[in-house]
């Protein structure tokens, strides 16, 4: 959602169990492979993947990737040491 905290509070008022979770956002070419090498960086730096999902992105050729890690800030500045481009909320919004 494009306002997680308002959509927390409106589901919440109707009695659902709601929490908010910190992920990170990644840009990855949209290609065979490209996935796994974002994959093989956090594995190579001992960082596990909690869970993910992708979704259609607006950029021509890239996917978006969201990614919950136990470390975020680590697992931002590992990937984009390696060139993965780290998505901001405008991006994925």
């Amino acid at each position: 959602v494009d306002h997680p905290s308002r959509a927390e509070s409106a589901l919440k008022e109707q009695g659902f169990t709601v929490s908010q979770t910190s992920v990170i956002g990644v840009g990855i070419e949209d290609r065979p492979g490209g996935l796994a090498e974002a994959l093989n960086i956090l594995r190579e730096a001992g960082m596990d993947v909690e869970y993910m999902y992708a979704f259609v992105s607006h950029a021509e050729k890239t996917a978006y990737v969201i990614l919950r890690v136990a470390d975020n800030d680590a697992a931002e500045k590992v990937l984009r040491d390696h060139g993965i481009p780290i998505l901001s909320g405008e991006d994925v919004y």
